[in-house]
């Protein structure tokens, strides 16, 4: 740890990986028509219907196509992009397991369950349930008021997918010795 505190647990993010897998949600935001005229976003519109996972997570009827085609690169994407993520990030992550040994097992059992719930939302939210966020309460009708917005909220689910792979990790193989 050269010299540095053992008590802190140090994560450096890479911000040009976060550009780069964040650039496909911002430019189909603003390339992708509302609706499927053209041959090619019709083709587009039925290849991910019948080969994709269709109308998935949270999706926009102000704009049903571009959301459509972003919910899908989140779904699909955002595991494998997480995963990336975290093999990124894990060179910098440096934790020392003796630093944690006060920790109760009760508290680890508590963080386990918090992180398994999370991982339940994530999993109904973006493959088991469908969510418009045009028509939901006022809070989140913002996210799917424009496709801007609606990009800017798609880069959060991104990112909470790279927030959980580099939870498991830290989780699960981090500190696997207390």
């Amino acid at each position: 740890m050269n010299g540095k505190n053992k008590d802190k647990l140090e994560f450096h993010i890479p911000y040009l990986y976060l550009v780069i897998t964040m650039t496909p949600i911002m430019i189909a935001a603003l390339l992708i028509p509302t609706y499927a005229e053209h041959d090619f976003f019709i083709h587009l519109n039925l290849f991910i219907d019948k080969h994709l996972l269709g109308q998935v997570g949270l999706w926009s009827s102000n704009f049903p196509l571009a959301s459509k085609v972003i919910a899908n690169y989140i779904s699909l994407a955002g595991p494998a992009l997480g995963i990336g993520f975290c093999i990124l990030a894990r060179r910098n992550v440096a934790a020392d397991p003796s630093a944690y040994g006060h920790i109760t097992i009760a508290k680890h059992a508590i963080v386990l369950m918090l992180f398994c719930a999370l991982l339940f939302f994530v999993i109904i939210t973006h493959y088991i349930f469908s969510s418009d966020l045009a028509v939901r309460h006022t809070r989140s009708r913002l996210f799917g008021s424009t496709p801007v917005m609606y990009a800017f909220f798609a880069c959060l689910q991104l990112i909470l997918f790279y927030f959980l792979s580099v939870a498991s990790y830290i989780l699960f193989f981090t500190f696997r010795k207390l």
